[in-house]
């Protein structure tokens, strides 16, 4: 799991998980959750390449950016699901 990816879901989840980044290393080796931060890591490189695009496809890069924003959802479900017991 590429560490910048944990770094950037935990400063936009902290306002809503002030803890998000401890229960991401805690998570590190669960399947489901690593399986959606690869998805996450995939769709903002998507989106980065979208955006630098020479033509710019605004369907496309709206569209990314809904995905992006529903997995960063999706992912704080599931840290907020799976509390230190």
């Amino acid at each position: 799991m590429d560490d910048r990816i944990l770094a950037e879901l935990s400063s936009q989840l902290a306002p809503f998980l002030p803890d998000a980044m401890e229960r991401m290393v805690r998570l590190a080796q669960d399947g489901l959750f690593r399986e959606m931060c690869s998805e996450y890591q995939e769709c903002a490189k998507c989106l980065q390449r979208w955006k630098r695009s020479r033509e710019k496809h605004a369907h496309r890069i709206e569209e990314y950016t809904q995905l992006l924003a529903g997995l960063r959802q999706e992912i704080l479900r599931y840290l907020q699901d799976n509390e230190k017991p």
